[in-house]
């Protein structure tokens, strides 16, 4: 266990920021006077269930551990869900503490807190951490409840497996997300391209980032048609890269061997090699601002930039899933799965913990998750919200696209995650800025992965 534990400290140590980035009254959660605890129930002679039974007269303190630093109104509404559930239960008090910092900063002491045993009674943590923390036995599973189970049919599936190992469910998604993209519909007016008709293949995607990029007269890039996911952060370079290697039929890991260094792999990072070097048309990392500012014409992000560009005076853009390579079926994923989970951890006191449970339900339950979309701080893995008004507005529309797009999302993950990602990257780096051979860098990161699985096998 030492060794894992070191392991996986040194992992979160590498790890870069993603955003991927950077919740209802829960009517079905079984609320009854008496002690509180756990309770099981026989269903069949070798089956077991547990319940939660709250006691309304114990006083209860929990500490609920947020990640801010992603904006004031995330933060707000929080509390806001924190405050309702305390006027629901005048006997609960609960402390926010808000975690700033950035994500590799706020991951490891997180992690530390769990190895050593104190921390919040619940907390936000992303889905790549999850198996990790479930693996090491630092997270309860909450599949045990009933009520947990019974609110799983509530939500995309993807979005529940992004938050399971070994198929069971260890945290409920507070926000889910994926990767869609975003275009400027005055950019494309004036090429003489259908405002609300976006590239649906890559191949589309292409050649309208050529006609859309524009040069001043001695050459220079004054506009760029598309800006693909190209980072100079590895985790957030891999996590875009995966639209393309994924909805090839891409896969990083097969029976504990590497495969990402595969025909897709290549196919996919020639096709960002050929959009940036050979055509010009897409730039060599983020631009701050660049398409609220114009700089960019189509931008490869998410449903957390909604809100941002939605701000911007006279910015007129629309919002879709993404492309598709021409020969990839309807099925295949088009893009890589996110989001934040809470979660609680397995020394939670036995008095605690049906709180736990319940307070998790109460803020992925479908009235906390409206609170949540309609103040734009992210989107929802619940799909029996869809009905609700807020999404035949504008605005909701765009919501209702990110929702759906979870149906074809792939989770991002594989043994020893981490270090894959930061390889991965590296290896992107390494082709887009220094002109590597494509196969060359993912054969390489493929041997140094590997390495690292098996000596986490030996371990």
């Amino acid at each position: 266990m030492k060794k894992r534990v070191s392991c996986i400290i040194l992992s979160l140590i590498m790890l870069c920021s993603f955003a991927v980035g950077c919740s209802n009254s829960q009517g079905d959660s079984q609320e009854t006077t008496g002690s509180s605890q756990t309770t099981e129930s026989q269903s069949g002679s070798e089956s077991s269930e547990k319940t939660v039974v709250l006691n309304e007269e114990e006083p209860i303190e929990m500490v609920y551990w947020v990640l801010g630093g992603s904006g004031g109104n995330r933060e707000i509404q929080y509390q806001a869900t924190a405050d309702a559930y305390m006027e629901k239960h005048p006997n609960v008090n609960i402390t926010i503490e808000l975690e700033v910092g950035n994500q590799t900063e706020r991951a490891q002491k997180l992690y530390t807190m769990l190895v050593s045993g104190s921390g919040p009674d619940v907390f936000h943590c992303n889905g790549i951490h999850v198996h990790d923390y479930a693996t090491s036995d630092l997270i309860y599973p909450i599949e045990e409840f009933a009520e947990v189970k019974a609110e799983m049919q509530n939500f995309r599936e993807a979005s529940l497996e992004d938050a399971s190992q070994n198929g069971i469910l260890y945290a409920l998604p507070i926000r889910a997300n994926s990767v869609e993209f975003f275009w400027n519909k005055d950019h494309f007016r004036e090429v003489g391209l259908d405002p609300e008709s976006p590239p649906t293949t890559w191949e589309e995607f292409k050649e309208y980032a050529i006609k859309l990029t524009k040069k001043d007269e001695n050459g220079n890039t004054i506009r760029y048609g598309a800006y693909p996911g190209f980072h100079s952060d590895l985790q957030q370079c891999a996590h875009f890269w995966y639209s393309l290697f994924f909805n090839l039929g891409g896969e990083l890991v097969t029976d504990g061997k590497a495969t990402f260094n595969s025909e897709a792999g290549v196919r996919s990072i020639q096709y960002w090699d050929e959009l940036i070097n050979e055509l010009g048309v897409s730039p060599t990392d983020l631009i701050d601002g660049g398409f609220e500012s114009g700089l960019v014409s189509m931008d490869v992000s998410g449903e957390w930039n909604i809100l941002i560009y939605s701000d911007v005076p006279d910015l007129d853009f629309g919002f879709s899933r993404m492309p598709r390579w021409e020969e990839s079926s309807e099925d295949m994923p088009v893009a890589g799965l996110g989001g934040q989970y809470l979660a609680i951890p397995s020394f939670v006191p036995e008095e605690k913990l049906p709180w736990a449970i319940d307070f998790i339900l109460f803020s992925c339950g479908p009235e906390e998750q409206m609170r949540y979309v309609e103040a734009e701080i992210g989107t929802t893995g619940r799909t029996d919200v869809l009905d609700d008004p807020f999404f035949e507005t504008e605005t909701g529309q765009m919501y209702a696209t990110a929702i759906d797009n979870l149906e074809y999302a792939k989770m991002e993950y594989a043994p020893e995650f981490i270090e894959l990602s930061n390889l991965l990257g590296n290896a992107l780096q390494e082709v887009i800025l220094n002109g590597r051979d494509a196969q060359e860098a993912l054969d390489e990161a493929a041997t140094k992965y590997q390495e690292i699985y098996d000596q986490s096998q030996e371990e």
